[in-house]
């Protein structure tokens, strides 16, 4: 992980206090990160590369883990959300 040490224990310590409460947590963490037991926590583990690519990397997982609840639900994951006329209707007042 990139997080500072006190980061990455505030992190851990919210991790157990929700994983506590029954939450099922899943965590994106890297290949061979000691710091995050696999046990506890469901863990999507990407490899490691470059920091400055880091982020995209992690953006795959989450975006399969988004279409395959949506294929789960039954929602219409090609339907589009029209983002453009959102942005061309502009605020309502």
């Amino acid at each position: 992980m990139y997080l500072s040490f006190a980061c990455l224990q505030t992190s851990l310590d919210a991790f157990t206090q929700l994983s506590d409460r029954g939450l099922e947590l899943i965590v994106i963490c890297e290949d061979g990160d000691a710091d995050i037991d696999d046990a506890r926590f469901r863990t999507v583990r990407v490899p490691v590369t470059d920091r400055s690519q880091q982020g995209i990397l992690n953006i795959i997982p989450l975006q399969l883990l988004a279409y395959h609840m949506g294929v789960a639900l039954n929602r219409n994951v090609d339907q589009d959300r029209s983002p453009a006329q959102a942005a061309v209707a502009g605020p309502q007042s």
